[in-house]
């Protein structure tokens, strides 16, 4: 649909104050930590400048000044993209709202600022929702709108603003608009409602986290990297034999323990862990052997779920934490969103909230027994005691990169920082747990698979940290998959790993590789695509599959089709996980479906990373669903096509049908176990990482201060936080409900033992409508289609 003049000039003119609304809180957020030889009378320079002049981001920095000059510019693009994206993408349906009282008026620091009051939350067009009182929170982006003309927020607002204070239904605001002089004249009382827009605490906190990088001991290092000195083979393998060595780092490969030996011996490591080649079990040997030396260990990961993947696999290192000792995780207890076309670095699409979900901090051990406090955050000093107490004598702590600058966790100190899924962020995120006292700094990451989301038209954001660092060193990559079948990582190997990935696993598959060329016609809703007849085939697919294998998932680059899949009831009904490719990178299961979409355009098909991603989920089975004739227009995708014809693994829906007929055998039983015990066996030779490299491995190319209390302007605003907190005997889990930056009462205390388990109903069916095959082409699909 094609704009007006005025529609278009309005919406211009609301991203032209957006752009200087973050300016200006950005310069007022300045003072906290100014940069030695950057005034902040420089800073609107420095922003106009970069728009003239195209620098991109550098390997190599001189100097602070010249790494916060590159970095400024785009975190106040991406901050304002992300406005902007969040305001297009609320429904008039879920507008959220507080009606207005009064305004005050008055000029601070070179900014407007304005004192809203209001009445109470209400939610537009849900009259069973509770008002909740005060609802919006610091960091908050909001609109003044009159009331009734919420339908279209950038054609009607009359001014924008950032929440920088709050006391009950007293609001300040920083804003860039003028008019607000005129509202604070007027009896504004049921004529104005202030709307939630979005929130920007995440980028603040990589905003405040650049501004605090000189004072990192290992600032130098980042900025002007250089190849780590080798350790003496001799004296690393007496520290860790004599001392160290437990079962876990007995069952590593010889990668996985030159990984762990690195990360032990250097300020910097960068480990490439390429799809299924164990980065969490060396993480948490890695976490063992630090652990074990006395050091504190804090672990990050772009979103929660990455992070509970490293807390669920935490048998190699929770036994070390008897008598005081304690491990703490910092997590959301809202569920996270798998989706591709979320950032998993901000919280998005929040605009439908009615209310404020609560925080966690959850206390473990060894035993796995959790409890769980939830706090009325409203009692600083109560507060604070609490989560002061759930943090100490706590040696190890897991949370996003984003929760490392909440006053929870920067002020307690660490020796060594882990960040996994380190290329799924950008590089102002990367940097947020590099508190004064961490001298070590492990990355792990895969700069094959996807890369950060990004919302800025600029593409420097992209470069990870990890990636730009790869440029000087060269990360140590895992190379043994123990994930899939061989038929499925040979094309990703030899594409995406210049074939230096071993199959450290053995296993049978009726059908390991499968392309169906299922045409069809995709189709547009709002801003995603979905194809309908891909999921009418999934859905005859799903009867000749379900009693095959113990674990299913269909995922799809495009988020309309994800939706519509995840809403199908045939689909529902048989506990299947629907995801983005986007969202489900760190997963697996046991037979994997990709529905391309496309017919039209190759799109984000292009982009090979997420292509990586969608093949190497999979143990047993890929099932690719894509137009043939398209995706032979791409170079890649039209390799693996021909990769899959010369293996007679292109079929028709009736030739896999039958074959998956035909097999009764449910995937995974009758390993080849002696197999597999000599692949692990040459894996776990008792090799040492040598001065010189048997091979030369290829590099990738490619918030706050510290107080005593609770700053609500640095927990998280949206998501629930969470603190596990474990000793040798008991876990607790405090929940912390956020709600005013002011006194508060312990509301609720809730003890309980949290544990998940899933199961998938087999239903076993027959194929009524199969064609009959000739026998000779039923030999050759025996024989190479579908290999035993």
């Amino acid at each position: 649909m094609q704009l007006s003049f005025e529609e278009l000039s309005k919406k211009q003119l609301y991203q032209q104050q957006t752009f200087k609304l973050v300016q200006d809180y950005y310069i007022q957020l300045y003072g906290q930590a100014p940069i030695n030889g950057v005034m902040s009378m420089e800073l609107r320079a420095i922003y106009e400048n970069s728009t003239k002049v195209k620098k991109g981001v550098k390997n190599l920095y001189r100097s602070i000044r010249e790494y916060f000059i590159t970095y400024y510019p785009l975190i106040i693009n991406e901050t304002v993209a992300s406005i902007i994206k969040d305001t297009k993408d609320i429904m008039p349906q879920n507008v959220v709202i507080e009606p207005i009282i009064s305004f005050i008026y008055e000029k601070k620091e070179g900014a407007n600022a304005i004192g809203i009051t209001t009445k109470s939350l209400v939610t537009l067009g849900s009259s069973k929702d509770k008002s909740v009182e005060g609802d919006f929170m610091p960091g908050d982006i909001v609109m003044v709108i009159r009331k009734g003309q919420t339908h279209d927020l950038c054609k009607n607002y009359i001014l924008s603003g950032i929440i920088t204070g709050k006391k009950k239904f007293k609001y300040t605001l920083i804003t860039s608009n003028s008019s607000c002089m005129a509202l604070s004249k007027k009896n504004v009382e049921g004529e104005y409602v202030l709307v939630y827009v979005s929130n920007i605490i995440s980028s603040k906190r990589e905003y405040m986290a650049l501004l605090k990088f000189s004072d990192s001991p290992l600032a130098k290092q980042l900025m002007n990297p250089t190849p780590p000195v080798e350790t003496e083979k001799k004296k690393v393998l007496q520290a860790v034999k004599e001392f160290h060595i437990d079962e876990g780092y007995k069952k590593l490969n010889e990668a996985q323990r030159n990984a762990v030996i690195m990360s032990l011996n250097q300020p910097l490591t960068l480990i490439q862990g390429p799809p299924g080649t164990g980065k969490t079990q060396t993480i948490s040997c890695m976490i063992s052997q630090f652990i074990q030396r006395g050091m504190q260990v804090l672990v990050c990961a772009p979103s929660n779920m990455a992070v509970f993947k490293l807390v669920e696999n935490r048998h190699m290192w929770e036994h070390f934490f008897k008598n005081k000792k304690k491990w703490v995780h910092i997590h959301s207890k809202k569920p996270e969103k798998s989706d591709g076309e979320e950032s998993t670095r901000k919280r998005k699409d929040e605009s439908n909230r009615k209310i404020r979900p609560k925080k966690r901090i959850i206390t473990g051990n060894s035993l796995g027994i959790q409890k769980d406090l939830i706090i009325d955050e409203t009692d600083y000093t109560k507060s604070a005691a609490l989560i002061d107490d759930a943090m100490a004598g706590a040696s190890l702590v897991f949370c996003t990169l984003s929760m490392a600058a909440s006053t929870a966790v920067s002020k307690k100190e660490f020796h060594v920082v882990i960040v996994d899924e380190v290329c799924q962020s950008i590089e102002p995120s990367s940097i947020i747990p590099l508190q004064n006292s961490v001298r070590r700094l492990v990355l792990v990451g895969d700069p094959k698979q996807l890369p950060p989301t990004i919302f800025s038209e600029s593409n420097d954001l992209s470069v990870s940290l990890f990636e730009r660092l790869a440029e000087t060193i060269t990360p140590l990559i895992l190379d043994t998959q123990y994930r899939m079948h061989s038929d499925i990582s040979c094309f990703p190997n030899k594409t995406f790993y210049a074939g230096k990935l071993i199959d450290g696993v053995v296993l049978e598959s009726i059908v390991p590789m499968a392309l169906v060329d299922t045409g069809g016609e995709q189709k547009r809703n709002r801003t995603s695509l979905y194809n309908p007849r891909e999921i009418d085939f999934i859905e005859d697919l799903l009867p000749y599959i379900m009693d095959k294998y113990k674990s299913i998932a269909i995922i799809t680059p495009y988020k309309e089709q994800s939706i519509r899949l995840s809403v199908n009831r045939k689909i529902i009904n048989r506990q299947i996980t629907v995801s983005t490719v986007d969202g489900f990178q760190g997963q697996e299961k046991d037979c994997i479906i990709v529905s391309t979409v496309r017919t039209n355009g190759i799109g984000f098909l292009n982009d090979y990373r997420r292509m990586n991603v969608a093949l190497t989920r999979a143990k047993y089975t890929v099932i690719i669903l894509g137009c043939v004739r398209l995706l032979e227009k791409d170079k890649i995708w039209k390799q693996l096509v021909a990769h899959l014809r010369t293996n007679l693994q292109i079929c028709t829906r009736l030739e896999l049908f039958r074959r998956l007929t035909n097999s009764s055998k449910m995937q995974g039983e009758g390993q080849k176990a002696e197999l597999n015990e000599l692949f692990r066996r040459r894996a776990n030779s008792p090799k040492i990482l040598s001065k010189e490299p048997e091979e030369e491995l290829e590099s990738p190319k490619s918030e706050s201060a510290k107080t005593n209390g609770i700053d609500t302007d640095n927990l998280e605003a949206d998501d629930t936080l969470a603190i596990t907190v474990g000793t040798e005997t008991e876990s607790d889990e405090i929940l912390l409900e956020k709600k005013e930056p002011i006194d508060s009462n312990i509301s609720e205390v809730i003890l309980s033992t949290e544990g998940t388990t899933s199961s998938t109903d087999a239903n076993k069916a027959t194929d009524p409508n199969a064609g009959i095959l000739d026998d000779n082409l039923r030999k050759i699909i025996e024989m190479h289609l579908f290999k035993r």
